[in-house]
C-alpha cells in the first residue's frame, strides 16, 4: 500500500541491545463509516519487518486534536495490534500469520507496556494530552488528588505521603 503518513512513532519497550524496537505509521484513507468513524491505514514494523499492516483502523477523532496530534489515535490503535491469546477469543487470531503470532507472544506485552507508558497517567490510568492528565490535569496534581493529601516535603527531607527520602520521590520538585 502506497500511503501519505501522517503520523509516525516509535516505541522502544526494551533497553538498548535487549530487544527490538518498532514503528508505527498512520496514513488518512479519506473513508470514514456510517457511525462518523475515520477509517486509518497503518503499518507497524520492526527491523524493517511489517509485522501489521491495514486500512481498516476506524477512529472517533476528538475535536480538540487534530489526525496529526491525537495520541489516544495512536493508543488506540495499539491497543488492537498488541492484542496476545488469552485477551480475547481464539477466533481473533485464526488469521494471524505465523510472525504475527510470534509478535503477539514475544513482544505485545512488553509494546502495550510502553504504549500505556506513553500515553497514560502514571497514577490514574488516564490519558495524557500534551503532558497533562485527561481527569486530573498533570500527573504531579492527578498524584496529589489521588493520595487525597497535600503532597510537599518537609525540612526533614522525606516526602509525607510516600515516605520517600525528597531526592527518590517522583513528586519532588
Amino acid at each position: 500500500m502506497a500511503h501519505d503518513w501522517f503520523r509516525t512513532v516509535r516505541f522502544t519497550p526494551y533497553r538498548k541491545g535487549h530487544g527490538p524496537t518498532f514503528t508505527l505509521r498512520m496514513a488518512w484513507t479519506g473513508r470514514c463509516d456510517s457511525a462518523g468513524r475515520c477509517c486509518i491505514a497503518y503499518r507497524l514494523t520492526s527491523q524493517r519487518r511489517v509485522i501489521f499492516e491495514g486500512d481498516d483502523y476506524a477512529a472517533h477523532l476528538h475535536s480538540d486534536e487534530s489526525l496529526e496530534t491525537d495520541d489516544t489515535l495512536v493508543e488506540g490503535l495499539m491497543g488492537f495490534l498488541t492484542l496476545r491469546p488469552g485477551d480475547t477469543d481464539d477466533e481473533y487470531f485464526q488469521k494471524y500469520t505465523p510472525a504475527q503470532l510470534a509478535f503477539a507472544e514475544e513482544h505485545a506485552e512488553s509494546l502495550s507496556g510502553e504504549v500505556a507508558g506513553r500515553f497514560q497517567c502514571p497514577d490514574c490510568g488516564g490519558a495524557l494530552r500534551k503532558g497533562r492528565c485527561s481527569s486530573h490535569g498533570t500527573p504531579k496534581e492527578c498524584y496529589a488528588r489521588q493520595s487525597s493529601a497535600v503532597h510537599s516535603h518537609t525540612t526533614t527531607g522525606f516526602c509525607p505521603v510516600c515516605i520517600t527520602p525528597g531526592g527518590g520521590c517522583h513528586m519532588a520538585g
